[in-house]
């Protein structure tokens, strides 16, 4: 990673992850997760950033030792069930539908280390916050049967991680996924999400009146999505803050996707490496007016070996990008290994980057995820397709 004049260098990430799924007999069923994280930085620049910008807009510094490291880990417990009722329709197409109701809870543990002298690259490795907190909430979905009602399908499992409020609110939300069974299709009408957290050992600050005022108990966090069509869909994510007794943050957005199949030849051809193509805008503000943006993404996928993408953020306070990416992907004839990159031109700090991410499939990734602080244009590849139901 290089930034002049701030800290840049070689970073190296390591963590190894132990995850282990249980079944709460017909009930209920989860997983327990321990990642154990190391990560080192070698410094050719160790200038790193030391408050906040100036008037005249260059940033204070200081020096530090060349050479950093940081030792963290993660556990992460959650548990989850499903109440559900199936309708029989019939009329054209469609055979049936099927709602459900799944609440779900989470624990997440995360130690408190000082990070003050590495570098900050991004803010997912980087800083990784301390974490002592339960999540809890419910998710419930409405899903169709289309086709020819040749064999009863189960319900998807539902892949909650119970993740804390506040989660990166930028993100481009992936294409409808659908499943065949036979000659049917089950495809997702639409899901409802909400969410809240407590902090057990600290409180957090949960006014945007008075920053002082805290409570244990996050915000509430709600996440809607309509898919009544196989290539688009409408979404909305918004935080509701109890003490303010309003929504602080909120978001609304449209998606269009290309559904047709992704087809190849030979038996190794994995279709999950291939971005479909897609368009998607989002409007996006909370009530302080501190921010009012309008987010704009694409991908193009050119053909099985080669798709482009590109995320802007525009400001409406300012009247200008404040963001633009410009990334691409290569998949090798044998999809046995993936190169992603990006170039990134940022206003606040006025600053371009080139990021990039060779990846062996199924095996480890190489460089830093080209789109990974703004949107989901280009995942890490794996072995196996994203499970159905993971769609946020």
């Amino acid at each position: 990673y290089y930034r002049s004049p701030l800290s840049s260098g070689p970073r190296l990430d390591i963590a190894p992850k132990l995850s282990v799924p249980f079944r709460l007999g017909n009930y209920a069923f989860g997983s327990a997760r321990l990642t154990l994280r190391e990560t080192l930085y070698y410094l050719v620049n160790n200038d790193v950033v030391d408050g906040f910008a100036r008037p005249d807009g260059t940033l204070p510094t200081r020096k530090v030792d060349r050479f950093q490291h940081r030792e963290i880990l993660q556990a992460q417990f959650d548990v989850r069930s499903e109440l559900s009722r199936v309708f029989d329709v019939d009329r054209g197409a469609l055979r049936k539908l099927k709602h459900t109701i799944e609440p779900f809870a989470g624990y997440l543990y995360i130690p408190y280390v000082n990070q003050d002298d590495l570098p900050l690259y991004d803010g997912f490795i980087d800083r990784i916050n301390a974490r002592n907190l339960v999540s809890f909430g419910f998710l419930t979905r409405l899903l169709a049967k289309f086709g020819p009602d040749e064999v009863e399908e189960e319900a998807p499992a539902f892949a909650s991680t119970a993740s804390p409020m506040g989660a990166e609110p930028y993100l481009v939300p992936p294409p409808i996924q659908t499943r065949g069974v036979g000659r049917s299709t089950v495809r997702e009408l639409g899901r409802l999400q909400i969410q809240q957290s407590y902090s057990i050992s600290r409180p957090i600050s949960v006014s945007t009146k008075d920053i002082e005022e805290t409570s244990n108990f996050s915000g509430v966090d709600m996440f809607a999505r309509l898919t009544p069509v196989s290539w688009a869909g409408l979404t909305s994510q918004a935080v509701y803050s109890p003490v303010d007794n309003k929504f602080i943050f909120a978001n609304v957005g449209a998606n269009i996707f290309d559904p047709r199949p992704i087809e190849g030849e030979g038996e190794l051809f994995q279709p999950q490496l291939r971005p479909p193509h897609s368009a998607s805008v989002f409007y996006q503000f909370n009530t302080n007016g501190a921010v009012e943006n309008l987010n704009l993404a694409t991908t193009f996928r050119i053909n099985n070996h080669l798709a482009i993408s590109y995320l802007g953020r525009f400001d409406g306070e300012s009247g200008r990008f404040l963001e633009n990416w410009a990334g691409f992907r290569v998949i090798s004839d044998c999809d046995c290994w993936v190169f992603d990159a990006a170039f990134v031109d940022r206003v606040n700090p006025d600053e371009v980057e080139f990021r990039f991410r060779f990846s062996l499939v199924g095996l480890g990734t190489f460089g830093q995820s080209p789109f990974a602080e703004f949107g989901n244009a280009f995942p890490t590849p794996t072995s196996t397709g994203p499970e159905f139901g993971a769609l946020y």
